[in-house]
């Protein structure tokens, strides 16, 4: 028995050792975090994990970016029987790698080994995301029939909802607003002053009109009614009742949904308010075409992110549970099942997750639309210390050309083959940048650094060019998305959906703009909005 565990133990080592030779200096790494990798290096040679562990994680705190170091607590991670935790670190890995300005060979090489025993993860975050974009697909085209009906409040929950699970979706937020605008307009038209008794007296008129079958008469004395008194349910229910009897369904759906909506707020509701839910309730059951079609997309969802939840609590893939199950909630906030199984994930996992980069980006709220930050036609609202020729607008995109250029303009040789704008207007406290670009021909100076853009802050009196250094391995060759969100203390950086870089921001926020180096570059989208 000890001889068949040490060839699992031998197998395991061959499997998960990297090719390259870590074990000596590494030059650019912080003294303290060198000396901390040298004695995990020791105790994981002496099968002391947990002790390995412990120094590497050390390591990190004083160079995070000390790439081999994460490769081997990945390395730890696998051994103590935490391929998740392995699968983290590894990711950390090739993110330093690939933002790395010159990396060796040893690194490439170890990437590349890396990208292969990382598949397995890497499919099952494909999975989830493939159901979250099919699902998004679905609930969109509900959400736009019902912006047309016009059910302002279904097509608001689900553009909500959408927001909730793609950040980026420019449309569902731009529908979002209108919704929420056109809904309150409606509600609003024609309102005044609170005045309860002639809301009642209203109500009763329209009672006893409806039960004369006088249903447009009815009608106006329920629509009276409410603009005497807000949220006042049983005159919703009303007019929803008379739009049935005068055959119109849309109006009917409305008015029901608007007075289930209503009574749903109400955090203790009499016994008669709850028969009127249950009777609203099962009125618009009959009738709501859209709000099936919806309820079904959200069961079909949540039922496949439940079985996959299931999959991962069997294989004990922890922190795979908690992802699919912030989705599940999203969806279906009461959803027992998954509340129950959240309950029983480590505490140190949902600890961790609950702070992690991906987290943050799921529960982002936004206040308002995406704005555009230039309009497809001039550089009105920007500046530079740069020429402004380096930049031009041609078909509706914005390209930036750091070529030099000839002329008065006498560059230092730092500032060749780089150049940047900045938004005159300040951004708001809290925001996302998003920017979806593509490179233009060859690299302009090979000898001048890796082509990098980025979203720039201003700090201080002086330009802080943050956030640039994206190297040509992380770009695909066509349409890049570029995310950077500004939350409190924190600036996180995403880039064609890859976590890049998450830390503490220090000092205030004055500007925003755009920073390229060493490529031509079209954006055809630069938009910002405004989150909590």
């Amino acid at each position: 028995m000890k001889h068949q565990y040490l060839i699992v133990i031998f197998i395991l080592a061959l499997f998960w050792a990297g090719p390259a030779d870590m074990s000596g200096q590494t030059a650019g790494v912080n003294e303290t975090a060198q000396e901390l990798y040298q004695l995990g290096l020791s105790a994981l040679e002496k099968k002391q994990y947990d002790k390995a562990r412990d120094l590497f994680l050390k390591a990190i705190s004083y160079d995070k970016n000390f790439a081999e170091l994460h490769a081997k607590l990945a390395e730890t991670h696998i051994l103590l029987k935490d391929e998740e935790l392995g699968y983290e670190s590894y990711k950390k890995y090739l993110q330093i790698v690939n933002t790395a300005e010159n990396p060796s060979e040893d690194q490439l090489k170890l990437a590349e080994d890396i990208k292969k025993k990382i598949k397995k993860f890497q499919n099952i975050e494909a999975k989830i995301s493939a159901l979250s974009e099919d699902f998004v697909q679905k609930i969109m085209a509900i959400g736009q029939l019902a912006l047309k009906t016009p059910d302002y409040q279904l097509a608001e929950e689900i553009f909500s909802m959408v927001q909730r699970l793609a950040m980026n979706n420019t449309e569902a937020a731009e529908n979002l607003q209108k919704a929420k605008e056109e809904f309150t307009r409606g509600i609003n038209e024609g309102k005044v002053a609170e005045e309860k008794d002639l809301a009642t007296a209203c109500y009763q008129e329209g009672l006893d009109l409806f039960k004369k079958a006088k249903y447009a008469e009815a009608a106006e004395n329920f629509r009276k009614a409410m603009l005497y008194q807000t949220n006042f349910a049983e005159a919703v229910f009303g007019l929803g009742e008379c739009s049935a009897k005068l055959n119109d369904p849309i109006k009917t759906v409305v008015n029901y949904r608007y007075c289930l909506n209503i009574l749903k707020s109400v955090s203790q509701r009499s016994k008669e308010q709850n028969d009127l839910l249950a009777r609203t309730a099962k009125a618009l059951d009959k009738i709501d075409t859209q709000g099936k079609e919806f309820q079904k997309s959200k069961t079909d969802y949540v039922a496949k992110l439940s079985a996959l939840v299931s999959e991962f609590v069997y294989k004990k893939y922890q922190r795979f549970a908690y992802y699919a199950i912030q989705r599940i909630l999203i969806v279906d906030p009461t959803n027992k099942k998954a509340n129950e199984t959240l309950s029983k994930i480590d505490k140190r996992v949902t600890e961790s997750k609950e702070n992690d980069s991906d987290s943050k980006k799921l529960n982002l709220i936004a206040k308002g639309p995406p704005r555009k930050l230039f309009n497809g036609t001039d550089l009105n609202g920007w500046k530079s210390d740069n020429p402004m020729e380096h930049w031009n607008i041609q078909g509706g995109c914005l390209i930036g050309d750091p070529s030099p250029i000839p002329s008065k303009y006498r560059y230092k040789t730092p500032w060749v083959y780089w150049t940047y704008l900045l938004r005159k207007e300040p951004p708001p406290p809290n925001f996302i940048v998003t920017l979806k670009f593509s490179l233009i021909g060859e690299r302009l100076n090979p000898d001048c650094g890796k082509p990098e853009i980025g979203v720039i802050y201003a700090e201080g009196g002086g330009v802080d060019l943050n956030w640039s250094s994206l190297s040509f391995r992380a770009m695909a060759l066509e349409e890049n998305t570029l995310e950077f969100i500004c939350q409190n203390d924190r600036t996180i950086l995403f880039v064609n959906n890859d976590l890049l870089t998450d830390t503490t921001r220090n000092g205030k926020v004055p500007a925003v703009g755009i920073y390229i180096k060493n490529f031509k570059y079209s954006i055809s989208t630069f938009t910002i909005q405004e989150i909590q």
